[in-house]
């Protein structure tokens, strides 16, 4: 009852702690974009390589999605909840770095 509550005495502390995790996520993107560029100007792959990689994980990898969640639907082995069914395909288009 120190901590948590409108009327507690540390108020304060909680939402110090609450106001940081908000900003933990973006925070995180933007660590990770830093890192991510930092790590292509050294790079030395071809630019084949790189479209390849892009190809797999932005247009197979999410067709690959559908036919897997359509194919766990067919045989039973998922809920037909739409929601649930979102959930399932946005992990397959989401970016590599966000599904960490």
């Amino acid at each position: 009852n120190l901590l948590i509550g409108r009327n507690a005495p540390l108020h304060v502390i909680q939402d110090s702690v609450y106001m940081i995790g908000e900003a933990s996520v973006p925070t995180q993107t933007l660590i990770i974009g830093a890192n991510l560029l930092r790590g292509l100007k050294g790079s030395s792959m071809q630019l084949r390589i790189v479209m390849g990689i892009m190809a797999v994980r932005y247009i197979i990898l999410p067709l690959l999605g559908i036919a897997i969640v359509k194919g766990a639907i067919h045989f039973g082995l998922v809920p037909v909840d739409p929601l649930f069914l979102f959930v399932l395909l946005l992990q397959y288009a989401l970016p590599p770095a966000m599904n960490i």
